[in-house]
């Protein structure tokens, strides 16, 4: 019974299945502590003391790096955050300047250097105000690096895309991510061309597109790619949004 447990436990650790270990009545295990984790070996039979020394060495060399790789990872990422808090300070700043609902303009764009200075590198990002008396959404874009000064109104029930933007809103939800593709993708980049006037020059170069929307009070900002985005983009969006709801 005893080599069942052992064996079925080896399994769910994702071990390789070892037949010498059906022959043997028992096994030695030698570990050394590196902290929060430890480095050994398993034998089928006692080692050496010469041995047992050999290992810790390589303990004490693997402790050694492995605090070293620690010590960076945490610079990097103090680092990273100091810039996220300079990049959320500029954004912060400039939303509590605006006067005018024309100025929003400006603040995509400012939004749309602050993720590219960061590592993320959007084709697009709105900002978008939310009149849910009226259902529609105004826009105001910053495309491909450029910036957009008009403001578009988006109809919230002429497209699936806004039709599930507008319910993640009015759920109060933090966020959504929304992929469209294919037909559909192109369907919606043909109306937002004809909606709006404005095309890029990569419009129907791509048959997939993925859109994350963070969601504040009154309304969202959104970056449009090409390509997925992991958790820590959107968590950074949400804390951009966070600001914006703060000052706006």
């Amino acid at each position: 019974p005893q080599r069942i447990v052992f064996n079925s436990r080896r399994k769910i650790r994702g071990e390789k299945d070892d037949p010498r270990l059906e022959k043997i009545s028992v096994l030695y295990y030698y570990f050394y502590s590196i902290g929060n984790g430890s480095i050994g070996i398993s034998t089928f039979g006692p080692i050496s003391k010469e041995k047992l020394e050999l290992l810790k060495r390589f303990r004490n060399v693997f402790e050694f790096a492995y605090r070293r790789y620690i010590d960076v990872t945490q610079a990097e990422a103090q680092t990273k955050e100091a810039k996220i808090e300079i990049a959320l300070e500029r954004v912060r700043s400039r939303t509590m300047a605006m006067q005018r609902s024309e100025e929003f303009s400006e603040t995509t764009y400012i939004l749309f250097q602050q993720f590219l200075e960061l590592g993320e590198a959007p084709d697009q990002i709105t900002i978008g105000i939310i009149d849910a008396k009226e259902k529609v959404i105004d826009f105001w874009t910053t495309m491909e690096g450029k910036k957009i000064s008009s403001m578009v109104k988006f109809p919230v029930r002429e497209t699936d895309l806004m039709k599930k933007i507008y319910k993640a809103w009015k759920s109060q939800k933090r966020s959504i991510a929304i992929e469209i593709k294919g037909k559909e993708l192109h369907d919606y980049i043909d109306y937002r061309i004809r909606l709006t006037g404005v095309s890029g020059k990569n419009d129907h170069a791509h048959d997939r597109r993925y859109i994350l929307a963070a969601f504040f009070s009154k309304g969202m900002i959104t970056i449009s790619t090409n390509d997925p985005r992991s958790n820590e983009t959107k968590q950074l969006l949400e804390r951009f949004a966070g600001v914006f709801d703060l000052t706006y």
